[in-house]
């Protein structure tokens, strides 16, 4: 695994555990190389840490990544999860009981048992072969 493929991926970890300091995480992959797929493969735990003083300037330190909290690049404008046509068939073939619920596991609070997504995207046209 390349350093470059495994920093593409720390962001997204990053995200399931803010508001509070993650001390190590568990995390899967799903990769293809060439013509083998490998299907979601449990990895080894990503540990995490405050850096002690003079540790960045290490040159024997491992790889690390460093997050300044001080600097803003951009905004986020709410999370959420794509609502494709076999989603739609999927969801209509529920009962308006079974509907409800979905949309609260989807749009609710966390506190209430939902995921707090506050936008979903609606392709155009087919993306997902149904």
């Amino acid at each position: 695994k390349s350093a470059d493929a495994m920093s593409m991926r720390l962001p997204l970890l990053l995200l399931t555990t803010a508001g509070a300091w993650a001390q190590s995480v568990q995390w899967t992959q799903t990769a293809r190389d060439g013509s083998s797929l490998t299907l979601l493969q449990d990895q080894p735990e990503l540990h995490f840490h405050k850096l002690k003083d003079g540790e960045l300037d290490s040159k024997d330190a491992p790889p690390r990544l460093v997050l300044d909290t001080s600097a803003t690049h951009q905004t986020i404008a709410g999370f959420g999860g794509a609502f494709t046509q076999a989603a739609a068939q999927n969801y209509m073939s529920l009962s308006e009981d079974d509907r409800a619920e979905l949309m609260h596991l989807y749009f609710g609070k966390p506190e209430d048992g939902g995921h707090g997504y506050t936008m979903g995207r609606v392709p155009i046209n087919s993306c997902d072969f149904a």
